[in-house]
C-alpha cells in the first residue's frame, strides 16, 4: 500500500491563501501602493528619517499669525535641510494643536489648502508621523473639505486621507469608520469632469482595497463597489487602471468579498477590458483568475457567463505577459470540478499549450505546465494519454533541472499520479518507460542528492515504489483502481498571485 504519509491531495487555495505553498505560479500584484508617475506617490514626499534631537519645548517657535504659517510652509521646501526640518517640526506641532482652527474655522481657501498639504506631507512619512493624524477630529476635518467647491482643496484633502489610509489596516479602518466612503460621493459627482481630482479618488481606492495582510472589512465593500462602478465609466486610462487594480485586490480577498463583486454585476463589466491594451488585459485577467481561484460556485459563475468566449481570442496572443496570465487563469479552471476542467476541452487549446510548454519563455512554460498538471489530476486514462503521446513529460523535465522547488514538487506529484493511473489501467511498465525515455527518471535520481528534504521524500517514494528491483511486488500490493486515482483529485489546485 502507499505510504500513509504521502499526501497527494492537492490543496485548494482560496484567494487569501497559498502564497507560501508549493503551487504558486504567478507573481502577486505589486505591493507598492502607487506606481504611475502621474499619481501622488506616498514615497515622493519621504525625507531622510535619521533621528534628530527634538527641539526643546521652551525654544519652540511661537506662531502668532497666518503669515507665519505661510512662511513655515514655504520653508518646508527649503533646500537647507535644517531649515526644512525645523519648519516641518514646528508646523506639525502647531497644526496638531490647532487643526480645528485651520480646517474648520478659517474661510481662506489658501490657508486650508496649505494646512491640508502639510497634513498630506506628514502622512507621507513613517508610521510614527502618521500616528499624530489618526485622531477623529483630524479625519473629520479633512472629510469636511471633501464638500468644498474648490477642486484643488478637495484633491489635497483626498491626498492627505490616502496617505493616512496607506499606513496600514488600523489606520484604514479608523478612517473608514468615520464615514469617508459616504463623504466621497459628493466630490465623485460634483467634480466628475475634473480628471486630476478623480485620479486622486481612484488612487485612494487602491489604498483602501489593498489587502495589507488583512482584507478590507467586508462591511465597507458594498459602499466601495458603487464608487468603482461609477469610475469604470471614465475614459482616462490611469483612472481605469486604478479601478481594475482595486477590483483585483477585492477579488483576491475572501470568498465573501468575491460574492459581493459578483452580485453587484461589476465582474461582467471587467470582460470588456480584455484585449484593449496589455495593462488592461492583464488586470482583467487577474480579476478573473482570482475569482476562478475562489470557491467552486464562483468558478462556475464565470463559466456560465461566457468567460471562455472572452478568453478564446487571447489564445493566439504573441504578448508573453498576457499569455502567462491567461494560462494562470486556465490553470484555475482546470483545478475546479471535473465538469469545469472538461469545459477547457471545448477551446481546443492544448496544442498551443503544449507548443508554449516546449518553446515559450520560462514564465509562460511554467503556467502552461500547471494547466496540464491540473488536467492530469482530474483526467481519465484516455484524457491524459493525449498529453503523454505529445511528449509533455520531456518538456516537463526542464523544471526538474531548475532551482524552482515549487515546480519540482509539482512535477514529482504528477509523476506519482501518472504511475498510479497507468498502474490501474495495466500500463505501469509503459509509463515507467516513458518516464525513463523523457529523462525525467534521470533528473529524479539527481535530485536524491543536495535537494531539500521534502523533495527527497518524493523522489525516494517514486524510486522505491516504482523503480526498485521489487517494484512489481510493490505495484501489485498497491491494488489501486481508476476510481481510487480520481479520488486523489477531490480537492483542487488553485493559485493566487
Amino acid at each position: 500500500m502507499e505510504n500513509d504519509d504521502l499526501n497527494l491531495d492537492p490543496t485548494k487555495f482560496s484567494a487569501d491563501e497559498g502564497k507560501d505553498s508549493v503551487w504558486v505560479p504567478s507573481d502577486p500584484p505589486s505591493q507598492k501602493l502607487i506606481s504611475s508617475e502621474n499619481k501622488p506617490e506616498k514615497i515622493l514626499r519621504r525625507r531622510n528619517n535619521n533621528n534628530r534631537p527634538l527641539i526643546d519645548k521652551f525654544s519652540r517657535y511661537i506662531i502668532t499669525s497666518i503669515e507665519e504659517v505661510e512662511k513655515l510652509v514655504e520653508e518646508c521646501a527649503s533646500s537647507n535641510r535644517d531649515v526644512a526640518y525645523h519648519a516641518v517640526l514646528n508646523l506639525r506641532l502647531h497644526l496638531c494643536s490647532k487643526y480645528e482652527l485651520y480646517l474648520d474655522k478659517l474661510f481662506q481657501t489658501d490657508v486650508k489648502y496649505n494646512a491640508a498639504w502639510a497634513l498630506a506631507y506628514f502622512a507621507s512619512g513613517d508610521s510614527h508621523h502618521t500616528l499624530f493624524l489618526i485622531k477623529e477630529s483630524v479625519i473629520t476635518a479633512l472629510c469636511s473639505l471633501l464638500r468644498d467647491l474648490n477642486p484643488s482643496l478637495v484633491e489635497q484633502s483626498i491626498w492627505a486621507l490616502s496617505n493616512i489610509i496607506a499606513d496600514g489596516p488600523i489606520a484604514r479602518e479608523f478612517v473608514l469608520s468615520l464615514n469617508l466612503l459616504s463623504a466621497l460621493n459628493q466630490p465623485l459627482y460634483l467634480h466628475y469632469k475634473s480628471i486630476p481630482l478623480i485620479k486622486h479618488i481612484s488612487w485612494m481606492l487602491i489604498n483602501i482595497c489593498t489587502r495589507k495582510q488583512i482584507d478590507v472589512p467586508i462591511e465597507y465593500v458594498p459602499q466601495i463597489i458603487p464608487i468603482l462602478d461609477v469610475l469604470l465609466t471614465n475614459t482616462d486610462e490611469i483612472i481605469l487602471d486604478d479601478v481594475l487594480t482595486s477590483i483585483v485586490y477585492l477579488a483576491d480577498s475572501s470568498s465573501k468579498h468575491v460574492s459581493l463583486l459578483i452580485e453587484s454585476g461589476i465582474v461582467d463589466k471587467v470582460y470588456k477590458f480584455l484585449g484593449v491594451s496589455q495593462r488592461f488585459t492583464i488586470n482583467a485577467l487577474r480579476v478573473i483568475g482570482c475569482i476562478a481561484a475562489s470557491i467552486e460556485e464562483h468558478t462556475q459563475y464565470l463559466l456560465d457567463h461566457g468567460i471562455l468566449f472572452h478568453l478564446q481570442p487571447l489564445l493566439n496572443s504573441k504578448n508573453k505577459k498576457v499569455k502567462k496570465q491567461l494560462y494562470w487563469v486556465l490553470s484555475n479552471f482546470a483545478a475546479g470540478t471535473r465538469s469545469q476542467m472538461l469545459a477547457l476541452f471545448s477551446l481546443n487549446i492544448f496544442p498551443q499549450i503544449i507548443k508554449d510548454l516546449e518553446e515559450g519563455i520560462y514564465a509562460v512554460r511554467r503556467e502552461a505546465c500547471l494547466v496540464i498538471c491540473n488536467i492530469i489530476h482530474e483526467g481519465t486514462y484516455q484524457e491524459v494519454q493525449q498529453f503523454i503521446e505529445s511528449d509533455v513529460l520531456y518538456f516537463m523535465r526542464i523544471f526538474l533541472e531548475t532551482q524552482d522547488n515549487h515546480m519540482i514538487v509539482a512535477i514529482l506529484k504528477v509523476v506519482v499520479i501518472l504511475l498510479r493511473l497507468y498502474s490501474a489501467n495495466n500500463s505501469h511498465k509503459y509509463m515507467c518507460n516513458k518516464i525513463e525515455e523523457s529523462g525525467v527518471l534521470h533528473c529524479i535520481n539527481k535530485l536524491q542528492a543536495g535537494s531539500a528534504e521534502y523533495i527527497r521524500f518524493w523522489t525516494a517514494h517514486i524510486l522505491e515504489k516504482h523503480f526498485s528491483k521489487d517494484m512489481e511486488k510493490d505495484v501489485k500490493n498497491e491494488n489501486i483502481s481508476h476510481d481510487d486515482q480520481s479520488g486523489l483529485s477531490s480537492a483542487a489546485y488553485k493559485y493566487v498571485f
